[in-house]
């Protein structure tokens, strides 16, 4: 939360920071984390304000509702890190279709693909499941009865991971790659020469 904030505060004081489209995605990646840490704060606190240490048993529907910034978080999160790999990796293989495509609209349009994948797991969350009361348990997935949500849930960010690490791998190969070796930096230096 202090990292992101701390980027969001250089965003806002610094025009070239805010001219720079380049960088539009890592603020709003920046900032949708901000968002939803805080907005994960009345959770936490339900959750400790209640806790009893020998037992206790929280409202599942509040759990569930307080709850859904975490599920949109981390769809929001992965297909944003998704689009910055994308890019990079666009830079490097097709510069020309880079320079070309407008990077406010290329964020605007992720960011909004992002918030209706995270708002579809919101839904599938309640919809396949019972709130079901738990006692002893304050985790989400503990209200959850239908366990299709949590192989839909797994499977799908599962997926999105596999597709965000293919790309980051796929970059991370050709950036060393793109650039090879100094030929005299492989040259040893001749400790046998006699100085006269």
């Amino acid at each position: 939360m202090v990292g992101n904030g701390f980027i969001i505060f250089l965003f806002t004081i610094d025009e070239k920071l805010k001219k720079n489209k380049n960088l539009r995605m890592i603020f709003l990646l920046s900032s949708t984390d901000f968002l939803f840490s805080v907005l994960f704060y009345p959770y936490s606190i339900y959750i400790l304000v209640n806790w009893d240490s020998h037992d206790f048993d929280y409202d599942p529907l509040y759990v569930m509702i307080a709850a859904t910034p975490f599920l949109m978080q981390l769809k929001i999160n992965l297909i944003l890190t998704i689009a910055i790999a994308v890019e990079r990796n666009m830079a490097l293989y097709f510069p020309v279709m880079y320079r070309r495509i407008d990077s406010s609209r290329y964020a605007i349009v992720t960011l909004l693909l992002s918030i209706v994948a995270g708002l579809t797991d919101v839904f599938l969350s309640f919809y396949m499941s019972k709130v079901m009361p738990r006692p002893n348990c304050p985790s989400i997935g503990c209200f959850c009865s239908c366990s299709n949500m949590f192989v839909y849930l797994f499977l799908n960010n599962d997926l999105w991971n596999l597709a965000k690490k293919t790309i980051g791998v796929n970059y991370e190969a050709s950036s060393s790659s793109s650039h090879p070796p100094n030929p005299n930096s492989w040259k040893q230096p001749n400790k046998h020469k006699v100085r006269l």
